[in-house]
């Protein structure tokens, strides 16, 4: 079989309907095309997951399309999609699909889009007045949502503030970092850091 002209790069995300094309609803689908689906699919999603875990760090694993994959297979300690689906029902076949089709779409499904939502954030935090770098930005957060968590806050309540666009938040972060100036400790801590690049 030719591969079309119009075909992207191996290494290019494709988008949903390169998997399904023309086909959007499950429930109207047979048994055999969501099988060729899922399967292709799953097949494309566990390929950005080895990767997501090769490219990213371990904190970034903790939100975007990581972790929603983290979240629908609870039991495995790395998540992977199902690609041998010959032998599912068509129920599972239809979740299968279901999960995949809101994996493959977030941005945050691969190294590239983790990348991309980071330095927007960054972009947005300069915009609200932030002055540092992006390592700065990214402990600034970190120590944020740590401080946060001690005091027992939900992290869902915080994380959706951050992802409704909710500036108050970016705001609050950069505060704490104009309040927080470096210590001792955390120049040492960054001192190591540099020594280890």
């Amino acid at each position: 079989m030719a591969r079309s002209t119009e075909h992207l790069p191996k290494y290019a995300p494709q988008s949903w309907d390169y998997y399904s094309p023309g086909m959007s609803d499950p429930f109207k689908m047979s048994k055999q095309d969501l099988i060729k689906v899922v399967r292709k699919a799953a097949k494309a999603a566990n390929q950005r997951l080895r990767s997501l875990e090769k490219n990213t760090d371990v904190n970034e694993r903790t939100a975007g399309g990581y972790k929603y994959a983290s979240t629908v297979m609870p039991d495995k300690s790395k998540p992977r999609f199902k690609e041998r689906t010959e032998k599912l029902e068509i129920g599972q076949l239809r979740q299968e699909y279901l999960q995949l089709r809101q994996f493959m779409t977030m941005k945050t499904s691969t190294p590239t889009g983790v990348k991309s939502v980071k330095d927007a954030r960054y972009q947005t935090a300069k915009q609200q007045g932030f002055n540092g770098t992006q390592e700065d930005w990214d402990n600034a957060v970190q120590r944020f949502f740590t401080e946060k968590a001690e005091k027992l806050f939900d992290s869902k309540t915080i994380y959706s503030a951050i992802t409704e666009n909710n500036t108050d938040v970016l705001q609050d972060i950069i505060d704490a970092d104009a309040d927080n100036k470096r210590t001792r400790g955390q120049a040492l801590l960054d001192y190591l850091r540099r020594l280890d690049e």
